[in-house]
């Protein structure tokens, strides 16, 4: 056990002071960008090498990179998992050199240090789908991921002013009864197409990762008092009042959205189509569209069929 906790801690005599990169720095602002991501995610997005391991390694000691002691407890049950990492202090001042955005960078390490290691797994995840649909587009000359930062950096003044702009709040009405909802998304993307270069096209998405950590639909279909009792089913009345309100217009400037749903099993997944038919009045809603980790496998994201709130099956393309 102590030679494990030595890999959450620096040693700077070790190894040299790292000249930093070109790949360095795109490691640097990868990371920043997900908040956190382990070593097989960095490696698929800046290149598959033993070297990448040795420089992560380097990375961390000298303070660019930090490993979060959240995943502590959860890499001594399963120490073959790939190390996690977050901004360092070191990288926060090469990425506010760059981005010209001191406090944000600095206020992302200090919620590093406080991050559990539920947050920090989960967030991973998240990241995970959009490694892979990074990887994806990169391989497309027709399909341009549009990253989260990027989409807000598009969008109007008021936005931009916002300490979190993805946090999403509504008035909602629901079994004759009102409720004040927010969601904030576990991540948020588009895919601008290509076949017209002079005016190409946006699907924009947001997306959610469960982990059955609450339930679908409580039992008496009830979202509690000031709909506090958090529930899948809430999140679902959340989105689609954004979209029928038009928040999304606002907030982004989008003509479209939808959300994309990664949950663990079919029968999960099920049971999600039969929440937003219940807010539907049984009409369901292609605004929502599902898949489960099995079907997800270790397919190109973007030929998959994600099955919608009406049952039917679609591609992130159509």
């Amino acid at each position: 056990m102590t030679k494990r906790a030595k890999r959450f801690e620096r040693q700077p005599d070790t190894l040299p002071e790292p000249r930093l990169t070109s790949r360095d720095v795109a490691i640097l602002r990868h990371v920043s960008r997900h908040r956190f991501l382990n070593s097989q995610q960095i490696m698929q997005l800046v290149g598959e090498s033993p070297r990448i391991v040795r420089r992560l390694q380097s990375l961390f000691h000298a303070g660019y990179l930090d490993r979060p002691r959240a995943q502590l407890t959860y890499y001594a049950s399963s120490g073959s998992s790939p190390l996690v990492y977050a901004l360092g202090r070191k990288g926060a001042q090469v990425i506010a050199d760059t981005e010209h955005d001191h406090d944000e960078a600095y206020r992302w390490t200090l919620k590093n240090k406080r991050a559990g290691q539920v947050f920090v797994q989960h967030t991973i995840e998240a990241a995970d789908i959009l490694v892979r649909l990074q990887k994806a587009t990169a391989k497309s000359s027709q399909v341009k991921l549009v990253t989260a930062e990027e989409i807000i950096a598009e969008s109007p003044t008021a936005t931009l002013e916002m300490r979190t702009p993805t946090k999403l709040t509504v008035d909602v009405a629901y079994k004759e009864k009102r409720y004040r909802l927010s969601v904030i998304p576990d991540g948020m993307l588009a895919l601008e197409f290509r076949d017209d270069i002079e005016a190409p096209e946006r699907s924009n998405f947001f997306l959610e990762l469960d982990r059955e950590t609450m339930p679908v639909m409580r039992k008496s279909k009830s979202l509690g008092k000031e709909g506090r009792q958090t529930s899948l089913l809430s999140k679902f009345l959340t989105y689609y009042a954004v979209w029928r309100q038009g928040l999304h217009k606002e907030r982004f400037g989008w003509e479209n959205f939808r959300v994309l749903t990664v949950t663990t099993s079919k029968k999960r997944v099920d049971t999600m189509i039969a929440a937003v038919k219940e807010i539907t009045d049984g009409r369901g809603s292609s605004l929502f569209l599902f898949t489960d980790q099995e079907a997800l496998g270790d397919k190109n994201i973007l030929d998959i069929a994600w099955r919608s709130g009406k049952g039917e099956l679609i591609q992130l393309e159509d």
